[in-house]
């Protein structure tokens, strides 16, 4: 549908043609979205969670940026299983295998609720032999609707997905997961974007850095001008989405401003709202272990205690045991015992 302005010269220039099918398909997209959302939640989505709903309708690339428990990661999973439905292929990136394992129960759950079938592959350092072959062998097949790995997995393993093309990447904790620069060059080629694309960003990352610095140079700016044609040539109209998660908005590197040369968002500073979740802290009255013992029984069953690095998988073992004899069910987790949780 095309409206004309009758009166131009109130918007500045010429006739002005404004089309509105992007909307219009933007919205029944978003309405898919939450709908879908709905019925794999089983709730209706926060007021932030709407606004990344949005942004997704409209096939954007955005960063999420909120602290833990405000259900990033739940959108995250929704949005890959919408994808897929769309006949897509989605990726998602979690730092740990322990997050690979709960993603993975988390689209069986999804799956259900919804009704769709879809083929979901989790590859992780935990499977057995026999059964990490056969996950590789449909990797490398690319017979699949939604992978899930690590990404320690993915920097290991790339040259056996290099020519996979995913329609929606989310990175899940994009603080944990892209602290080696490699990880967000292999990211971007998976969305399709060549070496030299991701070269010339750089470039313009490096530019833009020293236009900073040394001011409004005419030779500058005219080498801005002529790489931000080249990469507008270089990318073309791309289609694919990257989600990224962070709860501190503040990634490290040269190589996260990527993200704004080449698909138009950075990740921000600030946070988007105020999670459900309290802030609390306790002068001890009495020994740590007691104060832990009457803290864990206070807040109720279910949580975490985490025991400083410098005490070790020994104090965690007695902290527990303490736990333990109290009438508490407790157990210490650690790299070898990471089932417990």
């Amino acid at each position: 549908v095309e409206f004309r302005v009758d009166r131009p010269e109130k918007f500045g220039g010429p006739v002005t043609y404004w089309r509105y099918e992007e909307l219009e398909r933007a919205e029944r997209n978003f309405q898919e979205l939450v709908e879908l959302f709905r019925r794999a939640v089983g709730s209706e989505p926060w007021g932030i969670q709407r606004l990344w709903l949005r942004r997704l309708s409209r096939g954007a690339s955005f960063a999420m940026l909120a602290p833990t428990g405000v259900g990033k990661t739940t959108l995250g999973v929704v949005a890959a299983i919408y994808f897929a439905m769309k006949g897509g292929k989605s990726y998602i990136v979690v730092p740990t295998t322990l997050l690979v394992r709960q993603v993975e129960r988390l689209l069986e759950l999804f799956s259900s609720r919804v009704g769709f079938t879809f083929i979901s592959l989790a590859v992780h350092s935990r499977l057995s032999k026999t059964e990490k072959a056969r996950r590789e062998e449909t990797l490398e097949s690319g017979s699949f609707d939604i992978l899930v790995t690590t990404s320690r997995y993915l920097m290991k393993n790339f040259e056996r997905m290099r020519n996979l093309r995913f329609s929606y990447i989310f990175v899940d904790d994009v603080d944990a997961v892209m602290r080696g620069s490699r990880a967000i060059d292999m990211i971007l080629q998976l969305m399709g974007f060549s070496q030299r694309a991701i070269s010339l960003g750089l470039e313009l990352v490096r530019l833009r850095r020293e236009i900073a610095y040394r001011g409004l140079k005419e030779e500058l700016v005219s080498n801005l001008r002529r790489l931000e044609e080249e990469l507008r040539r270089e990318t073309g109209g791309g289609s694919s989405v990257l989600v990224i998660s962070s709860a501190t908005g503040n990634p490290r590197g040269i190589r996260s401003r990527l993200f704004r040369e080449l698909l138009g968002f950075e990740i921000g500073a600030r946070p988007e709202l105020i999670r459900n979740v309290y802030d609390l802290y306790v002068t001890p009255s009495r020994s740590i272990e007691e104060e832990v013992l009457r803290v864990v029984k206070t807040l109720g069953s279910g949580g975490i205690v985490y025991v400083p690095v410098d005490r070790g998988i020994e104090y965690a073992n007695k902290l527990a045991e303490f736990l333990r004899s109290s009438g508490v069910r407790a157990e210490a987790v650690h790299s070898r015992k990471a089932k417990a949780l």
